[in-house]
């Protein structure tokens, strides 16, 4: 979807900085964003029912986030969550909106 929007992109990329003595951060899609800035998006699929039977969805979606932001710390780093039925979690929309009005900026410039 990234190189449809004239995206381009790398899968399954180290973060150095994000590397811990027992595990080296690889994140699922790292790309640089219209200024130049690293932006790695982290995907995790969660259950509704994640955590006991009467958690919601959205509530399992929040602590995944929560947990990515954890382990990556830092504003360049996007937790793309979804639950397993397709709900995407709150942030995996906020980046989705952000690449879509970055890359509409990119053809506007491109047509002058």
């Amino acid at each position: 979807w990234l190189e449809k929007v004239g995206v381009p992109n790398k899968l399954e990329q180290e973060a150095p900085k994000w590397n811990t003595e027992d595990e080296r951060a690889i994140l699922d899609i790292a790309y640089h964003d219209k200024n130049g800035k690293d932006i790695f998006i982290d995907v995790s699929c969660v259950e509704g029912a994640e955590g006991g039977s009467r958690t919601p969805a959205a509530f399992a979606i929040q602590r995944r986030e929560k947990a990515k932001h954890a382990r990556y710390n830092g504003p360049d780093m996007y937790p793309f969550v979804l639950d397993c039925r397709g709900r995407w979690g709150r942030e995996a929309i906020n980046w989705a909106n952000l690449v879509l009005k970055d890359s509409e900026t990119i053809a506007k410039a491109e047509h002058i």
